[in-house]
């Protein structure tokens, strides 16, 4: 009989232990246990055809002045993180020496569409910061991210990237 509830005893720690170690990996890293589906974004920061390892990465939420994740990219630029759905992100790209470039995120679908989670990669060029240029331009993002309707994916404004890209080419002749 004393062999039996040692045995029970172990059952149900390691069952409790389950259970708690189950609830801990569901819940959000964010404190926000609602959230359920996210953006997952993959990235690659360069300089012409040379990868740009510790670029720093900022990401603001909603217009909050205070970023809700720092990451900085890896020895070959890349950098991946998770956005919750349904927010607005701000991501600034920078590094010393470098111009800092801005990436806006819609993370607004409808809610019939919020039923998975969602993949964009992208790669951004950032280039070198040479006194005298002006660079104001770059206050604004280079490109914006934004859930296309029709295709069901999360994708960028093509005609406002090119335009940015032309206007910069015209205003910085050295790109």
């Amino acid at each position: 009989m004393r062999r039996n509830s040692h045995t029970l005893y172990f059952l149900l720690s390691f069952i409790l232990f389950l259970l708690s170690t189950n609830y801990s990996f569901c819940s959000s890293s964010h404190g926000d246990t609602t959230q359920k589906y996210f953006l997952a974004m993959k990235g690659q920061v360069v300089i012409g055809k040379k990868y740009l390892s510790k670029a720093f990465i900022r990401i603001y939420a909603d217009s909050s002045s205070t970023p809700i994740q720092k990451l900085e990219s890896d020895i070959e630029g890349y950098v991946a993180f998770q956005l919750p759905l349904q927010k607005l992100y701000i991501i600034k790209i920078s590094k010393q020496g470098f111009v800092t470039k801005i990436i806006t995120v819609d993370a607004h679908l409808p809610k019939s569409k919020e039923t998975g989670n969602y993949y964009f990669e992208f790669a951004l060029e950032l280039f070198e910061n040479i006194e005298g240029l002006d660079v104001s331009m770059l206050k604004n993002p280079i490109a914006k991210v934004f859930f296309n309707t029709f295709t069901k994916k999360f994708d960028y404004d093509f005609n406002y990237t090119a335009k940015i890209n032309n206007d910069l080419k015209k205003n910085v002749p050295q790109l």
